[in-house]
């Protein structure tokens, strides 16, 4: 694979991409309207971290992987949360009714990567290989539902 650039800002782009979904999620937005918007932007998510995870593991020698990997990671943890949201979603109302099984078939494999990441980092000898790399409050925070706290 063709070796890429920008990681850190491809992985901070489709955090920001996953917060502005979760936040279309909460408007009740016409499904008529918007649903395959949100299931094109879904698709893309995925095959964009698939693209970035495919590259950072052939490029073993790149000075940041450990960090970028880290972020893989982060990213993946917001990709999950948004799964969740969706399959919530489906199941409260008409919104994404069938496609339920796409938002779990995304999760599962999206948490396989995760995974994978984790082993990636573990094998290289990084102390944090535990899923949790972000805590349930830390995740709020980056969506936006909760107010950074003051320090």
């Amino acid at each position: 694979m063709k070796s890429m650039r920008g990681y850190e800002e491809s992985l901070y782009f489709l955090g920001l991409t996953c917060r502005r979904l979760r936040e279309g999620l909460s408007l009740g937005l016409d499904p008529e309207l918007f649903q395959e918007r949100f299931l094109d932007e879904l698709d893309f998510i995925d095959s964009v971290l698939e693209r970035i995870q495919s590259s950072l593991v052939e490029e073993q020698h790149l000075i940041q992987r450990k960090e970028y990997l880290h972020q893989m990671v982060l990213t993946r943890q917001l990709f999950k949360s948004l799964l969740h949201e969706f399959k919530r979603a489906a199941r409260d109302g008409p919104q994404f009714d069938q496609k339920i099984e796409l938002f779990e078939g995304l999760g599962k494999k999206n948490q396989e990567r995760i995974d994978e990441v984790l082993e990636i980092l573990s094998a290289e000898g990084d102390p944090v290989v535990s899923e949790e790399l972000i805590t349930h409050e830390e995740m709020n925070i980056l969506l936006g539902d909760k107010p950074l706290p003051n320090r």
